[in-house]
């Protein structure tokens, strides 16, 4: 209350969100709470840079201006700005490193540390994306089936321990065809290490970089059920109320499924036999005085 009390100084703040769509649109909820908590005055101009602007398009703070101009970070120091940082992956001699593996620490709260360092209430972390009559209208333009039967599909590619063999995708999707329900792949191919893996798409509707992102927003809304592996549709998924099935390897599910409802298992369950964690778990630290 003292320091609200006070002549309220012109501020400016630099919010820079790095990492991939995933990390970026967990970042969502932090940097809403931050906005809404410090750097809500008039007074104070916020900028927010990332590669995905898309993601922050509901923003409709008038002091808040979301950009995709990465320049590096000594530029708005030496405009004098309040510089925050969301980095998904520090580098390996990062002092995080220490306190916050992330393969044993929850996505969402990784980034909320790493950017407001402190945490915030389950409820509050539910994920906001905006679906526009655009988007809904690119959906439907590609896509005429029924809709109650139509399963989101997301064979993704990225680390070898979150990309599954093709033959397994392919069983897959055929046994969801064989179901009487309708696949539906879809994906981007960013680059050759992160995209979708060419799976045999017969009985199915085949989608994949055919779709803006709010495309893919309007598809994963569409769609009573996402199934996917450890890849940025999950998190497109908290903002929304379809099914989740997750099929999760680096990570325990639980430390990947978005919060809904305040908590990670509403609508959701994680497929895994055995995580990487399990094997080759991070041991407590000891410091030696």
């Amino acid at each position: 209350r003292a320091w609200r009390a006070k002549e309220p100084v012109k501020t400016r703040v630099h919010c820079s969100i790095g990492g991939g769509l995933g990390d970026v649109i967990c970042a969502e909820p932090v940097v809403r709470s931050c906005i809404e908590d410090f750097w809500g005055e008039e007074n104070t101009k916020v900028i927010v840079t990332t590669k995905y602007p898309r993601v922050f398009q509901h923003f409709k703070y008038p002091n808040v201006t979301v950009s995709d101009d990465i320049a590096p970070v000594q530029k708005w120091r030496d405009d004098k700005y309040a510089v925050y940082e969301c980095a998904s992956h520090p580098a390996g001699a990062h002092w995080s490193r220490m306190f916050f593996p992330y393969t044993e620490i929850h996505n969402f709260d990784f980034g909320c540390y790493a950017l407001s360092n402190r945490m915030i209430a389950p409820e509050r972390k539910r994920i906001q994306l905006e679906v526009t009559g655009a988007d809904t209208d690119e959906l439907y333009g590609k896509i005429l089936a029924d809709k109650s039967k139509m399963v989101a599909v997301h064979a993704g590619t990225g680390w070898p321990s979150k990309t599954f063999p093709i033959e397994w995708w392919n069983a897959v999707l055929a046994g969801l065809v064989s179901a009487g329900l309708t696949p539906v792949v879809f994906g981007k191919n960013v680059s050759k290490e992160h995209g979708t893996l060419p799976v045999d798409t017969t009985g199915c509707i085949n989608v994949v970089d055919k779709l803006s992102l709010g495309g893919m927003f309007a598809l994963i809304q569409a769609c009573p059920v996402l199934l996917t592996n450890d890849s940025s549709p999950v998190h497109v998924a908290g903002a929304f109320d379809n099914e989740i099935v997750l099929i999760s390897t680096t990570k325990r599910a639980d430390f990947v499924l978005p919060f809904r409802k305040g908590r990670t298992n509403y609508k959701a369950v994680g497929l895994c036999k055995k995580c990487v964690p399990f094997e080759h778990g991070w041991k407590p630290n000891a410091h030696i005085v």
